[in-house]
């Protein structure tokens, strides 16, 4: 109690006061991240499922590029294996490329300058956010039509163990679409 009666105390909450715009703001898109990496999740179950379903590793590839560029949000995606030979990487399933560019059954020289080939060869992801980035690295990509309807590209090693079987790669139409949550 003070001199004059009881001393009042007052918070936040009593005098009206809201969290700064800020920190709500904030709120709103870590709740959105969390949506989206919640739906990824359960779309790459669902890819799962299937993959356990399939048969043959065209089956598989044929999973991977449908229900995994879908749950990435990736507009185009190929798999392709390492060759008998062991120079070259062979397309077993693409979807969403224009068959000019890439098509089942293609050969990729394992030694190219392509992302898809980089991945396999060094064993490590691939990410071109743009397609200035891409002309800089892949130079004898920047001509062809895919620059003109992609802006941004990743390619992951396919592993068993310690060695490199082939690659997955993804084609978006928007410049840096994954992210380092994604890129994990």
């Amino acid at each position: 109690m003070g001199r004059n009666g009881p001393r009042e105390t007052r918070t936040n909450s009593d005098s009206g006061s809201q969290p700064p715009a800020g920190a709500l703001a904030a709120e709103r898109e870590a709740r959105a991240a969390a949506e989206r990496a919640a739906e990824r999740l359960e779309r790459l179950q669902a890819v799962t499922e299937q993959l356990l379903a399939a048969g043959s590793a065209r089956d598989i590839a044929h999973v991977i590029v449908t229900e995994g560029a879908a749950a990435l949000g990736a507009s185009a995606a190929v798999v392709a294996t390492l060759a008998e030979d062991g120079r070259h990487l062979e397309v077993i399933g693409s979807a969403g490329h224009p068959r000019v560019l890439l098509a089942e059954g293609q050969r990729i020289r394992l030694d190219s300058a392509t992302p898809l080939a980089e991945a396999a060869r060094t064993m490590q992801p691939v990410w071109v956010n743009s397609c200035e980035e891409r002309a800089t690295r892949f130079p004898s990509l920047a001509t062809e039509a895919a620059a003109e309807l992609y802006q941004s590209w990743a390619a992951v090693p396919l592993m068993i163990g310690s060695r490199a079987i082939g690659a997955f790669g993804l084609s978006f139409t928007a410049p840096g679409v994954l992210g380092p949550t994604e890129k994990r």
